[in-house]
C-alpha cells in the first residue's frame, strides 16, 4: 500500500468557523494525511490538529509595531510576532510533503517551514488593499503586506485566490496568475420553500456585524419598500458598539428582526424558509468591491433568490443565471426599486433558478481546483503539460498586460 502524502495547511484563524479553510481540509482529507494548524480546532475526523497562537499582540509589540512599520522595517515585525514565533516551534517537526498556507500572513512562515518542499498558497482576497479604506490601514500595513506579497509569492509553487477581479491585479502585480477558486459552500440537498402568502416577502442578511459593510444601507433600504417586505438579519457580533447602533436603526424603521446565529454548516438550512438573500456592499474598497462571499453562494445553497448592489462579481453571476435583482447604484432607494417591482411569481422563479444552479456553484464545482493545485505542487513534472494547457485554456495574455478568462 502507497502512503498517502502528507499535506499541512496553516492559517491563523478559528479552522471551524473559517468556512474557506474547512472546506480545503474536508476536500483533502479524502486523499492525503491531513495536519491543520490554526487558532481552533476543525473538529474533523481524520485530520491533526495543532493549536497555534492567536492573533494577540502584547503592549510592549503596540508600542513597537508602529516604529517597524513606520522604519519599515517589515522583516523583523514579521518574525517577532508571537503567533509566527509560537507556529515556528509547533510545526517544525510536521514533515509535511505540500503545505497550503492561508492568507498572506501564513506565508512566510509556511516556506521557512517548507525546507524547499513545495508550497501551495491561497491569498484568499488582496492583501495589500484589504482596508484601503482605512487611514490606519494605509499608513501602517499597506507597505507591509505590498512588500510580503512581492517578496515571499515568487517562491509559491501553486496560488488561489476568491475571484477574477483579484487573481488579475495579482497577476499586475506579481506575475503570477492564481487559480480561481469560488468560496462556494457545500451542497445541500434542499428544495425552494415557496411562501404560500403572496403578500408577504423575507429578506435575510447572514454573516459579520462589522461597521465597513454598511449593514444599515439595507435597514434603509427597507423604509422605501412596501408592507410586503420583512428584514431579517443573523448576525455574528464582531463589534459590540456597532451591533447596538444597528438595533436602534432597525427599532424606527420597523419590520427589521434579529435572530441568533447558528452553525456554519446549518446556514442553508436554517435560511431557505426565507425568500430572497440581500447584500448591498459599497466598494469602499478593492476587496469589497470585488466581492464574492461566502454567502452569496450559501443564498443559492438555500434556494433564495436575491437582491444586490451593482458588485461585479456577485451581479455578473446573478444575471447570468436570473437569480434576483441587481441596482444600478449602491443606494437604499435603487435597490428598493428593484425589489418594489417583484411580484410573487418572480421570487418564486428565482428561488428555482437558484435550484438548477446549486450543484454548479457548491463547493463540488471548486473542490478539484484545490486537488489539482496541490497534485500539481507535489509532481510538477508529471503534471506540467496539463498546467501548460489549463493556462492556455483559461487564460490569454492581452496587450495591455492583463489577463483574460476565456
Amino acid at each position: 500500500m502507497v502512503e498517502q502524502k502528507k499535506v499541512l495547511v496553516v492559517s491563523f484563524t478559528d479552522l471551524e468557523r473559517d468556512p474557506r479553510v474547512n472546506r480545503q481540509l474536508r476536500f483533502l482529507r479524502d486523499y492525503y494525511q491531513v495536519v491543520a494548524a490554526g487558532a481552533a480546532s476543525p473538529k474533523l475526523d481524520e485530520v491533526d490538529f495543532v493549536q497555534l497562537q492567536p492573533r494577540l499582540t502584547t503592549r510592549f509589540q503596540k508600542h513597537l509595531n508602529p516604529v517597524q512599520l513606520l522604519t519599515r522595517r517589515y522583516e523583523s515585525y514579521y518574525w517577532t510576532r508571537p503567533y509566527v514565533v509560537d507556529g515556528l516551534h509547533k510545526l517544525a517537526d510536521v514533515n509535511a510533503d505540500v503545505i497550503l498556507a492561508n492568507d498572506i500572513d501564513s506565508l512566510p512562515l509556511a516556506l521557512r517551514l517548507s525546507n524547499g518542499r513545495p508550497v501551495v498558497y491561497d491569498a484568499h482576497e488582496y492583501a495589500p488593499l484589504e482596508f484601503s479604506d482605512s487611514f490606519k490601514f494605509r499608513m501602517m500595513y499597506q507597505g507591509y503586506k505590498t512588500y510580503l506579497c512581492k517578496r515571499y509569492i515568487p517562491f509559491v509553487a501553486e496560488m488561489l485566490t476568491v475571484c477574477d477581479g483579484i487573481a488579475q491585479q495579482y497577476f499586475r502585480d506579481n506575475g503570477i496568475v492564481p487559480s480561481v477558486m469560488y468560496n462556494a459552500a457545500l451542497y445541500e440537498p434542499l428544495r425552494p420553500e415557496i411562501s404560500t402568502d403572496p403578500n408577504k416577502i423575507r429578506l435575510i442578511h447572514h454573516g459579520g456585524a462589522m461597521p465597513t459593510r454598511q449593514l444599515e444601507l439595507m435597514i434603509d433600504t427597507m423604509k422605501l419598500l412596501d408592507e410586503r417586505f420583512e428584514l431579517h438579519f443573523m448576525l455574528v457580533e464582531c463589534n459590540p458598539k456597532y451591533m447596538r447602533s444597528l438595533e436602534r436603526r432597525a427599532e424606527k424603521t420597523g419590520r427589521v428582526f434579529f435572530h441568533p446565529t447558528v452553525p456554519m454548516t446549518a446556514i442553508a438550512r436554517e435560511t431557505n424558509k426565507y425568500d430572497m438573500g440581500i447584500y448591498l456592499l459599497r466598494p469602499n474598497n478593492f476587496n469589497n468591491k470585488h466581492s464574492l462571499p461566502n454567502k452569496f453562494f450559501e443564498f443559492i445553497q438555500a434556494r433564495l433568490g436575491m437582491a444586490i448592489g451593482p458588485s461585479p462579481e456577485m451581479s455578473k453571476i446573478v444575471k447570468q443565471n436570473d437569480l434576483g435583482v441587481v441596482a444600478d447604484k449602491f443606494t437604499p432607494r435603487a435597490l428598493a426599486d428593484q425589489l418594489n417591482r417583484l411580484t410573487h411569481e418572480d421570487v418564486i422563479q428565482f428561488k428555482h433558478n437558484a435550484h438548477a444552479v446549486s450543484k454548479q456553484f457548491s463547493s463540488e464545482g471548486t473542490r478539484q481546483i484545490l486537488l489539482d493545485s496541490v497534485e500539481r505542487a507535489l509532481y510538477p513534472k508529471k503534471s506540467s503539460q496539463n498546467a501548460i494547457n489549463r493556462v492556455i485554456g483559461q487564460q490569454s495574455q492581452s496587450a495591455n498586460g492583463e489577463y483574460e478568462r476565456t
